[in-house]
């Protein structure tokens, strides 16, 4: 294939928050697996920002998360539209429900946690090594992605 139709020096594909932890992002690693095969020249790099959320939050809380779709995209709402947190935390509060501690799952402070996991883990990547990036968008992430 033609390295011209993929002039790019480096490509970053980003798994976000929030599937299931213990559920590897395959879609991710089969783009990264096949694009390498195509454009060997291209640095290509896969991040899967969400297993190191997961294990900075706690794994009970991230699955307790993950598991509830309006719940999850209300936590990288609030952050993307801070006007509306408090819209979002009853939202976050009503999807979340009872059950398995979920009563003790802070919205404010959780989504305070998340910005600052998630400026730490974005710092941590060379951005400046990439031309293009690529984000996963499903099980949660649309926001996250966003923001």
């Amino acid at each position: 294939m033609n390295p011209r139709l993929f002039p790019f020096k480096g490509l970053a594909l980003v798994s976000p928050p929030w599937p299931l932890f213990n559920r590897p992002s395959i879609q991710i690693a089969s783009l990264k697996a096949y694009l390498q095969d195509r454009f060997p020249n291209v640095k290509i790099n896969a991040f899967h920002v969400y297993l190191s959320v997961a294990e900075r939050i706690g794994y009970p809380v991230y699955q307790a998360v993950s598991e509830r779709t309006w719940a999850a995209e209300a936590v990288y709402a609030a952050l993307l539209y801070p006007e509306k947190r408090v819209e979002l935390g009853r939202l976050f509060n009503k999807s979340l429900g009872s059950g398995r501690n979920n009563e003790k799952i802070d919205f404010e402070s959780l989504v305070s946690r998340m910005e600052e996991i998630t400026e730490s883990l974005l710092s941590d990547i060379s951005w400046d090594e990439f031309d293009l990036a690529g984000f996963s968008i499903s099980l949660c992430q649309m926001t996250a992605s966003l923001y």
